[in-house]
């Protein structure tokens, strides 16, 4: 058997039989907006006119550049049937006319954490959503801090806050879905709805808020004053209180315990899953949620469970919940209710 047909049967084993994990338990990796060979230079090698082609997606890069050097047709494939999605994206983008400087904003050019809060934005997806077809996912983008000012929200019963920051368009929403993968979490312990609410809701002074416990809200400063752990966590209860006070119980909330590992999604280099799937929860209330998947862990068999609640020990991640049910967001105790089908 040749090497190339070796490397596809590896494929398609791999492909039906889903082996290829490759970050925290996730079936497949980050996608670049944009390829990192230079395919300028290298294409310009070959001839493409009028030549039937084949092609990794990734990116999407390598086939709008053999489709613009003529070539006749193009076959893509990539193992990771995501990339597809950006393709359409980038294709509709393309049929909308954006300008080349609109274009790479809205796909995350720039390392720079100023310009990346323009990608994605709202106005440019309105112009490219027309074009979309096929399986594409027609959904609004808002990245709620992407322009500032940001809205401050009072914690008059706050034990470390006293105010949290959070992006100003949250004023369009009178309702909130919080969908939070459970797992393990290096500075919090674990990860779960309380998190969403106060780290994921926050805006970027808000996330620097609460990780330096109300020190400062400015990020170049976060890394030099990092708090004493439970405040860090009463700091993540404070600002959740914040979130549920705004909705007023307008909110819902979904925890999917499913490729559980010691590690959060952000992590870059995260382990893999350490316990069976769970199942999914849901609830009205954020502290009970929370609870719920941290005595499912303890009331488990699965023998990785140890290392999950060795993670969750060591932060004291118990801590978060015990500070949010102090200042009344939800209840520790509740009903699990089971639902086979």
């Amino acid at each position: 058997m040749s090497c190339l047909e070796e490397d596809l049967k590896n494929a398609k084993y791999l492909i039906e039989n889903h082996k290829f994990y490759r970050n925290h338990g996730e079936m497949f990796e980050m996608i670049y907006p944009f390829t990192n060979e230079n395919i300028k230079d290298m294409f310009s090698c070959f001839n493409f006119k009028d030549k039937e082609c084949l092609s990794i997606l990734g990116s999407s890069d390598q086939v709008f550049d053999m489709y613009l050097r003529g070539a006749k047709s193009i076959t893509a494939f990539d193992i990771n049937p995501l990339t597809k999605y950006l393709f359409y994206l980038k294709r509709a983008a393309l049929r909308a006319d954006l300008t080349k400087e609109e274009y790479l904003s809205f796909f995350c050019s720039s390392e720079n954490y100023d310009e990346l809060k323009k990608s994605f934005n709202e106005e440019t997806f309105t112009r490219i959503v027309p074009f979309l077809k096929g399986n594409s996912y027609k959904f609004p983008f808002n990245l709620l801090d992407r322009e500032g000012p940001d809205m401050e929200l009072d914690i008059p019963s706050g034990k470390v806050l006293k105010k949290n920051y959070v992006g100003k368009d949250l004023t369009k929403y009178d309702s909130l879905l919080v969908l939070s993968h459970f797992k393990g979490h290096a500075m919090g312990g674990y990860g779960g709805a309380l998190k969403q609410l106060s780290i994921g809701c926050a805006s970027s002074a808000g996330k620097t808020l609460i990780h330096t416990a109300g020190v400062t809200n400015d990020q170049t400063k976060l890394f030099g004053n990092l708090p004493e752990q439970d405040r860090f966590l009463e700091a993540m209860a404070d600002a959740a209180s914040s979130i549920v006070d705004y909705f007023k119980g307008n909110a819902v909330y979904i925890n999917v315990m499913k490729n559980i590992s010691v590690d959060c999604d952000c992590d870059g280099n995260a382990s893999a899953p350490c316990m069976k799937d769970i199942g999914i929860l849901a609830s009205l209330d954020p502290v009970a949620i929370d609870q719920a998947c941290l005595d499912l862990v303890y009331n488990s068999n699965d023998p990785g469970r140890d290392k999950l609640i060795e993670r969750i020990e060591s932060r004291h991640g118990v801590h978060t919940i015990e500070a949010a049910y102090n200042l009344g967001v939800g209840n520790r105790e509740y009903e699990l209710i089971e639902l086979d089908n």
